[in-house]
């Protein structure tokens, strides 16, 4: 992390790959006077930028394949000026996110809770309420490892041929959210082995590029049971209409819904369908 000569500017660059990921102008009267970084317990950056009288929390963001973003943006931010008239002379990371704000002869700790009240910051306000009050955990939020649920896993799955893998996890999210009372957690596997996702020519993942007369989502082995239907569609995406999926933001679940039509309508248009669609 960089600024320019009148400290107004920060600019952040991927040193391995001799890349910019982030430019920002705070404009010259917010004066940059201190960078400090921490990580989480896994491995996740988090930059402190410090102002006259606030600091402002950076998170790097995960990159997203379905929506142009930024690869960092403001996560929380930290104002004094309430509580001392001095302005901000230096601060640093304690262990395990806590931070230290020197101002004046006075010190101010502050750990890892937000504000779930605090919506001004635009990343947060996206987020349940319940995954805004520790730093670590909106961390990794933004940028940790995500549910097989997710749009943007699903999307993947899809566009490198595994078809199977995607209905097999549609069916398990259509079984888990039958059961699944407002407020309960859901696990980020949907309970299924880790050994769908790795394995390679098996039938159970077997490719949409071989050419076959069944489903785009059929297994060799798959009975009735295991097909997924319109109705199925249809029912999880009435669910996510009436519930919020702790894993997931509002966007995101609406772009799962539009997955599962999706989905939905290339099964119910399968026999007349090749796997270019």
């Amino acid at each position: 992390a960089l600024v320019n000569l009148t400290r107004s500017q920060l600019t952040i660059w991927d040193i391995g790959g001799s890349r910019l990921e982030y430019d920002m102008d705070y404009k010259a009267h917010h004066s940059i006077q201190d960078l400090d970084w921490t990580s989480t317990p896994d491995a996740q950056a988090i930059l402190a930028v410090g102002f006259q009288h606030r600091v402002i929390l950076l998170s790097q963001m995960r990159f997203d394949y379905l929506n142009k973003g930024p690869a960092w943006a403001p996560i929380h931010e930290i104002d004094i000026r309430d509580l001392t008239a001095h302005p901000i002379g230096d601060s640093t990371w304690l262990a395990d996110g806590h931070l230290v704000v020197g101002a004046g002869n006075q010190l101010f700790v502050y750990d890892r809770r937000i504000d779930a009240g605090d919506s001004s910051i635009t990343p947060i306000s996206h987020l349940n309420r319940d995954d805004r009050r520790d730093l670590f955990e909106v961390v990794q939020r933004f940028n940790g490892p995500i549910p097989i649920f997710h749009p943007q896993f699903l999307s993947q799955c899809i566009l490198s041929g595994k078809g199977p893998v995607v209905r097999r996890i549609l069916l398990a999210l259509y079984k888990t959210l039958r059961y699944l009372i407002p407020g309960d957690t859901m696990d980020d596997y949907l309970s299924l082995p880790l050994s769908d996702f790795y394995t390679e020519n098996t039938p159970p993942t077997s490719s949409w590029g071989k050419a076959k007369e069944s489903s785009f989502f059929d297994d060799n082995d798959c009975g009735e049971d295991d097909m997924f239907s319109a109705e199925m569609a249809a029912y999880i995406n009435d669910k996510l209409t009436k519930i919020r999926i702790p894993q997931l933001t509002g966007h995101e679940q609406i772009q799962l819904a539009d997955i599962i039509e999706c989905v939905a309508v290339v099964e119910s248009h399968r026999r007349s369908m090749d796997e270019n669609g």
